[in-house]
């Protein structure tokens, strides 16, 4: 990650496609980010733990955000649910 910032400023970076406008800002008006960066992190590791570990419980972390009750609902579907899913405005749920 080092190297992307460094090379951020370089009109011509490998990453330019991938990271787009870097900048940077205080704790406190980027707070909205950074909480919907953590969700976003915690969700990904305990569906990765639900598919590969279902024993072990959740995330002190996940647990925490989730006594908030600002968290309605985090589903993980199987893939016979999500193939039933609409594809779109045209297109019937595949079998």
């Amino acid at each position: 990650m080092g190297r992307v910032h460094k090379d951020s400023g370089v009109f011509d970076s490998a990453y330019k496609a991938q990271v787009g406008t870097l900048a940077f800002d205080n704790k406190e008006s980027t707070i909205l980010l950074q909480t919907a960066d953590t969700l976003a992190y915690e969700v990904h590791k305990d569906f990765k733990r639900t598919i590969e570990q279902p024993n072990t419980p959740e995330r002190l972390e996940l647990q925490k955000l989730k006594a908030t009750h600002r968290i309605h609902k985090i589903s993980l579907f199987d893939e016979s649910t999500l193939n039933y899913l609409p594809q779109g405005d045209d297109e019937e749920p595949s079998e």
